[in-house]
């Protein structure tokens, strides 16, 4: 299922939940907004697409998680 923003984050949350990270310290995402972007938009932080659009990104990240835990042994 597509998202019509946030997309981004949610691919990001989920690879977080399939596998350790480290971190470096260069920048490794650079996010450029413009006037017509979406993001750009106040609706787009806050109301019911915005609540709705974040429970689905918590859900597959957390359902990843589970599969991960399930599939593979702790370290």
């Amino acid at each position: 299922m597509a998202l019509p923003a946030s997309g981004d984050t949610g691919l990001l949350l989920g690879l977080d939940a399939l596998a350790s990270g480290w971190f470096i310290g260069d920048t490794g995402l650079i996010y450029r907004k413009h006037n017509g972007q979406i993001t750009n938009n106040p609706a787009h932080a806050s109301g019911q697409e915005w609540e709705a659009r974040m429970a689905l990104i918590r859900e597959h990240a957390e359902a990843l998680r589970t599969w991960v835990s399930e599939k593979m042994p702790s370290e």
